[in-house]
């Protein structure tokens, strides 16, 4: 969910939580997240809205690093779901717990 939402659903940040803390046990990540992992989000972030949408820069965009050196791809939605699927069984399959 974009941050501007997430502000006006303030119940959406203890699920958001809750759900982080469950992935980050699932795949031993660190919890909470790396500010180097949160600055790295964004500046995908930054690349998408340059390569993907039109050029905005409200307020939401003033405190975001400078666009990822990534050429980003559009994927239809079927296209991104095969992926996304394909990855997380995969990324589960080699655990020997799950």
């Amino acid at each position: 969910m974009v941050s501007p939402l997430k502000k006006f659903m303030t119940e959406y940040k203890k699920v958001e939580a809750g759900i982080a803390r469950v992935v980050a046990d699932v795949f031993s990540l660190s919890y909470p997240e790396p500010t180097a992992v949160k600055k790295a989000d964004l500046a995908v972030l930054s690349a998408e809205r340059e390569q993907i949408l039109l050029p905005s820069y409200g307020p939401w965009y003033k405190n975001f690093p400078l666009p990822a050196t990534i050429r980003i791809k559009p994927m239809s939605w079927n296209q991104v779901k095969e992926i996304f699927s394909s990855e997380i069984h995969s990324l589960l399959a080699n655990r020997p717990d799950v």
